[in-house]
């Protein structure tokens, strides 16, 4: 902290003597809006320069610039690639501020006709924005995220280059920036930062809608004025601003799920905003809504992997299990923007985002074991809440003629609340035996199965309930520094307070009253006479809970969907409003189980910034960003120890203790980004930075467990280091108003990654355990990658084929690290730590995305190809005991007709290719999933 405060000092000096420097100047400022001629929108990304001069600025997402000149007579130039050049005089006098504000027409090509099209004029703008920027960026505009046909804002990331997506039942949740976990990225909202919504610090994306979006960026390389802690990247989603005219926007869509074959699926959304009290005040409030069906068909393959054969180890298939999840899921929100303009010169802006995922699910399974002779059957009726809360408010104000300073403060929250995750389990022990294959433990299975016999297990009801809640300050100066004609830019300095806070209270529920009898069911004297159907020892069997089962067409594999054989049962399961109605007639019975009391921690995390950095032109063809950011950490974490022993039935932990431990640490990060543009259709962008992975929140909590009966010892580790990794980028782009190419490498050196080690421990008592817990690797792991990006339109081809746009990009990754694993030596028998050379978990070697479009006379239509590569899902101590998660190819469809002005109809088709999540061990699948083709067919309404 002192060495912090030393630093600021510091700044404060700098910042004086720079003052008396730019107050030695006399001149004043130029403000004002770019905007399309014809539609109004804002021209996010253009350029503003005088001419003549290198100094120049980029308009802001919402089409705003404010541009510091000398005195006099002088001509600014407006640029937009797509659009033609726009020139104007201006007179400035000094400490004056001008107001200009611009409409610009599209470029047309040799005295063609010139159409205005929603594709066209979001890939300008997402060109526009990426070339003028002096880092590494990628974007999504508001006209393009009204054209795809995405779910969620995951869907809508996923397609810029660099990024995969991690699915949940089908649905993109999370996403990996260049082969970098989620846990890596950093997710912010008109730049301030989202709490994680799970103990690994990532956040689930699919909780955001992408209508109440106005643009996302993701920046590849930081410059000092960001957070630290994004090795991936940073991913900004910016919220819609009122305009001048009034503007009101509807959708509405009704869809169908292909893979139980049900129509059903519904998506809303409205908007509406204006400006008041001569464009001073502005008001923008939108709101959405969308009930989905997430289905899942799934079989699973278990293996073990016996003797080693010709230097591979052979797997002996132990089983195989079914499964089949109907799920209900409604995404629902809005969001509120107002602001208000005291004068050109000083504007106050409120943002207010709230989402919620609600996920209603019944999941049912069959197991089949071949290695200890047992079917099973399950069923789960779970009900979650994920909420997001996002908070901001935010000022800009010009100090004098040319200083600016910004100033926000956030309050945002994440919570996924579970009040039910109710599972009941059967299970037979009748013998059956190991097989060749999974089909042929099926057969056996059901060969030798006897319902009369498949009795109650267990239930248990786990609750759970994750809170995090984040808050920051912030303020920010901006000076204009004009040393000459070819060399100016700005400095700018900044310091920011963040504190993060996470609080996990799990609770886990049983029946009180059911005792396990010697063969492992559970009996239920309590119950009364005749409510349940039971065996002569009192066991429930499962026969009342048995109903006549819809599998909806179970398509994942010829092993059908059942209970039982034979006729009698065909097509009956265990029944989730069967299971519920116990749950909701004897949960007064259950009691609490207090395992689950060693998963609850609080966790806080305060981290205090300050930065310096400059922005220069230093020829034509030069500009450097660079600078210096300072974070100091401090961590307080509480969480709780003791032994499994030591649990009472009535009055949980007995002998265990609270460990609450504090700790702080301190680091400077240089950030270096680089812009060199030679000619006027070429640039190249060089960066060299230092970022900050924080562990994650479960693997610093303070807590331990010891199960005494398996000498076994799991621990947090609140001594696990930060990790540190050193980020190099080079890319090279070539543009013109037909496109945009983009050609690029980085290479990223991590070091102190976190992982879980297993190791030999004596206790003080001389006992020998073996400990599970977080450590840091010693050794270096390495992420390198090409990137490859193209944006085209064909306008210069002679009509009709002049309504084309292609959208095409691919990546190529390679990691490298090292995992540790507890090698077994014999002659004599010793246990010896090693560790093995992999790729990242997680990590696709590959990712290509294809998008062809085409507009003519009100038509739209767009075919988008998906291609992710093979995936390590897990890492065991050899690469023949690994598993993949297989690549694949996924194909969306999405066609829209201008019926008026106003409205508009649409058809999207997703995933058309059935697309299916397959993980393989030794060419062998583990699991296959299917989540079927989605239909949507839609109206918009728009008023401007």
């Amino acid at each position: 902290m002192i060495l912090l405060l030393r630093f600021s000092v510091k700044l404060l000096f700098l910042i004086l003597i720079i003052s008396q420097s730019v107050h030695a100047q006399s001149g004043g400022t130029v403000k004002g809006v770019v905007t399309d001629d014809m539609t109004g929108e804002f021209l996010p990304g253009a350029t503003i320069s005088i001419k003549g001069t290198t100094q120049g600025v980029v308009t802001d997402i919402y089409g705003n610039f404010s541009l510091y000149m000398s005195a006099g007579q002088q001509v600014i130039e407006i640029r937009y690639i797509g659009y033609g050049v726009v020139e104007k005089e201006v007179m400035v006098e000094a400490g004056k501020l001008v107001e200009i504000n611009v409409a610009m027409e599209l470029d047309s090509f040799m005295g063609q006709e010139i159409v205005i099209t929603g594709q066209a004029v979001g890939q300008a703008a997402a060109i526009n924005q990426q070339i003028n920027a002096n880092t590494i960026v990628n974007v999504v505009s508001q006209d393009k995220i009204r054209e795809l046909p995405d779910q969620n804002a995951a869907e809508t990331v996923g397609r810029l280059p660099g990024i995969a997506i991690q699915r949940d039942a089908g649905e993109g949740q999370k996403v990996i920036v260049r082969g970098l976990s989620p846990r890596f990225n950093s997710i912010t909202i008109n730049g301030e930062r989202i709490p994680s919504t799970s103990s690994d610090r990532s956040v689930d994306l699919s909780m955001m809608s992408p209508d109440v979006l106005a643009g996302i960026e993701v920046f590849k390389s930081l410059t000092p004025d960001k957070d630290a802690d994004a090795v991936g990247g940073t991913i900004n989603f910016l919220t819609k601003r009122a305009d001048s005219d009034p503007e009101a926007q509807m959708w509405f869509q009704y869809g169908y799920n292909g893979l139980h074959e049900e129509w059903g699926q519904i998506r809303g959304s409205l908007s509406a905003g204006k400006r008041f009290f001569n464009d001073r005040f502005g008001a923008i409030a939108s709101g959405n809504f969308q009930k989905a069906n997430r289905n899942v068909d799934q079989i699973s393959n278990s293996y073990s992997v016996g003797q080693e054969l010709g230097g591979v180890r052979q797997t002996i298939p132990e089983g195989v299990s079914m499964r089949q999840d109907f799920e209900d899921r409604y995404r629902y929100g809005g969001s509120l923007v107002l602001d208000y303009q005291f004068n050109s010169s000083n504007v106050i802006t409120l943002n207010t985002l709230v989402q919620f995922t609600q996920r209603d699910r019944d999941r049912h399974r069959s197991q089949y074991n071949g290695g200890n002779g047992t079917v099973g059957y399950r069923q789960d009726h779970i009900e979650s809440l994920t909420s997001l809360f996002s908070n901001n408010i935010s000022g800009e104000h010009t100090l004098g003629n040319a200083w600016k300073l910004t100033w926000r403060g956030s309050v945002s929250s994440t919570s996924q609340d579970t009040p039910i995750n109710h599972q009941m389990n059967f299970i037979d022990r009748g013998g059956a035996e190991a097989e060749a294959t999974p089909e042929a433990i099926f057969d056996r299975a059901m060969e030798l199965h006897d319902l009369n016999n498949t009795l109650l297990q267990n239930v248990t009801n786990q609750v759970g309930d994750n809170r995090s809640l984040n808050w920051t300050g912030q303020v920010d100066l901006e000076i204009p520094v004009n040393l000459t004609n070819s060399i100016n830019g700005f400095l700018k300095f900044g310091g920011k307070v963040r504190q993060d806070t996470r609080e996990r209270d799990e609770t886990s529920f049983q029946i009180l009253g059911m005792e396990s009898s010697s063969a492992g069911y559970l009996t239920a004297g309590w119950l009364p006479d005749g409510s349940y159907e039971r065996n002569g020892n009192g066991n429930i069997n499962l026969y009342s809970f048995l109903a006549p089962f819809d599998d909806r067409g179970y398509k994942v594999s010829d092993i059908p969907f059942r209970v039982g054989t034979g006729d009698t049962l065909q097509g009956q399961h265990l029944s989730g409003e069967r299971a519920m109605g116990f749950y909701n007639n004897f949960n007064q019975e259950y009691t609490q189980n207090n395992q689950a009391d060693f998963d609850d921690y609080s966790a806080l995390d305060r981290i205090t910034s300050g930065y310096a950095m400059g922005t220069f032109n230093l020829t034509k063809t030069v500009t450097v960003v660079g600078g210096l950011r300072a974070e100091n950490t401090f961590l307080r974490y509480r969480g709780v120890v003791g032994s499994s022993q030591d649990l009472d039935q009535n009055e949980g932990l007995t002998q265990s203790d609270d460990t609450l431990r504090t700790r702080s640490y301190f680091e400077l990060f240089p950030q270096v980004n680089m812009k060199i543009q030679p000619v006027s259709w070429f640039d190249i962008r060089l960066a060299a930075t230092k970022t900050i992975n924080r562990p994650n929140f479960q693997s610093l909590v303070p807590w331990s467990r010891l199960d005494q009966f398996n000498k076994r010892l799991t621990q947090g580790n609140f001594d696990l280091q930060h990790m540190i990794a050193w980020n190099y980028d080079a890319f090279f782009s070539f543009y013109n108003r037909l496109g945009l190419l983009t050609v690029g490498g980085f290479y990223k050196e991590l070091t102190n990654i976190d992982f879980s080690r297993d190791s030999r421990f004596t206790n003080e008592f001389g006992t020998v355990l073996l400990r599970t817990r977080p450590d840091n690797t010693q050794s270096t792991a390495t992420v390198q990658g090409v990137e490859i990006d193209l944006q085209m339109n064909f306008r210069f081809l002679p009509s009709p084929f002049d309504g084309i746009l292609l959208s095409a990009n691919a990546t190529f990754i390679e990691t490298n690290t090292f995992y540790p694993f507890l090698e077994v030596l014999r002659n004599p028998t010793r246990e010896l730590e090693s560790e093995r050379e992999a790729p990242m978990i997680g990590q696709p070697n590959s990712i290509y995305n294809l998008s062809l479009g085409y507009e003519r006379g009100g038509f739209t239509g767009r075919i988008s190809f998906m291609h992710q590569g093979t995936v390590v899902a897990d890492i065991n101590d050899r690469s023949d005991t690994d598993t993949y998660t297989q690549s694949f190819e996924r194909v969306d469809l999405t066609f829209k007709q201008r019926v008026s002005e106003k409205l508009r109809v649409y058809m999207n088709f997703n995933n058309i290719t059935n697309q299916q999540d397959v993980n393989l061990l030794q060419g062998l699948e583990t699991s296959v999933s299917m989540f079927g083709p989605t239909a949507d067919f839609g109206l918009q309404f728009q008023l401007k």
